[in-house]
């Protein structure tokens, strides 16, 4: 499996990353995740941890050069599990519910 490294991505600054984490952190499906752990990785990516029905473990955003989320699903020792490239904002919490939490019986 291939491990996550920073230095190999080309990424933007993320800028508003406490605000995000803020808004984000409160959210009914983010609380779902039993999100936790939020980290600042040298204001590049944003690390935190998840318990849901179908991940469990460390997700890591990060912002590419086109000013959309990539979406990073690792192990504990950073080998990437899954990966979800070029994700709107008003995109990133559905992307990343579909992988962690979300079955065909929720309701929209």
């Amino acid at each position: 499996m291939e491990k996550f490294d920073l230095k190999n991505l080309t990424v933007r600054q993320f800028d508003s990353m406490q605000e995000f984490v803020n808004q984000t952190a409160r959210l009914e499906k983010v609380c779902s995740w039993g999100a936790h752990g939020w980290t600042n990785i040298a204001n590049e990516a944003l690390r935190f941890e998840v318990n849901g029905r179908h991940y469990q473990g460390p997700i890591i955003l990060t912002v590419n050069v086109l000013d959309l989320f990539d979406i990073y699903f690792v192990t504990h020792s950073l080998e990437i599990v899954h990966v979800i490239k070029n994700i709107y904002i008003d995109h990133l919490i559905d992307s990343i519910d579909k992988v962690v939490e979300w079955i065909p019986a929720y309701k929209r």
